[in-house]
C-alpha cells in the first residue's frame, strides 16, 4: 500500500469513528474524490484493519461506522506546533513493529 493510500485510509477510519452514523460509499467517493469502486475498495481495506462495524441504513445503503482503531492502540492522532499527524502501528509476522507517520501539515508521510 502506497503511503498516500495509507493516509487516506486512516482518514477514512477517523471519519467512520467521528460520525455519529458512520460513513456511506457517496460520501468516501465526495471527501477522497475517487470513484464507487475505489470507494469500495477502500471500505475492504477499512473492514480488514479496523474491523468496523457494518450497518445498512433505512434506504438499504451500508454504512462504516466506530472504527476502533484508537482505542485498540493501533492508531491515534498526535498535535505538535500547530501540525496533525497520524501514527499507525502495524505488527509484523516476526513480531517487530511497522510504524507509518502522516503528517497532515506539509503532506509528509513516511515510516518510522
Amino acid at each position: 500500500m502506497s503511503f498516500g493510500k495509507a493516509s487516506d485510509l486512516l482518514n477514512l477510519a477517523t471519519m467512520a469513528a467521528a460520525r455519529y452514523d458512520g460513513v456511506g460509499l457517496d460520501e468516501i467517493a465526495d471527501e477522497f474524490g475517487v470513484s464507487h469502486r475505489t470507494a469500495q475498495r477502500m471500505t475492504d481495506a477499512l473492514e480488514t484493519l479496523f474491523q468496523c462495524e457494518i450497518r445498512d441504513d433505512d434506504q438499504r445503503r451500508r454504512r462504516w461506522k466506530g472504527c476502533p482503531c484508537r482505542a485498540r492502540g493501533i492508531a491515534n492522532e498526535n498535535h505538535h506546533n500547530g501540525k496533525s499527524a497520524h501514527h499507525l502501528r502495524l505488527p509484523r509476522a516476526d513480531g517487530s513493529v511497522h510504524m507509518l507517520v502522516a503528517q497532515k501539515a506539509g503532506g509528509y508521510l513516511g515510516a518510522a
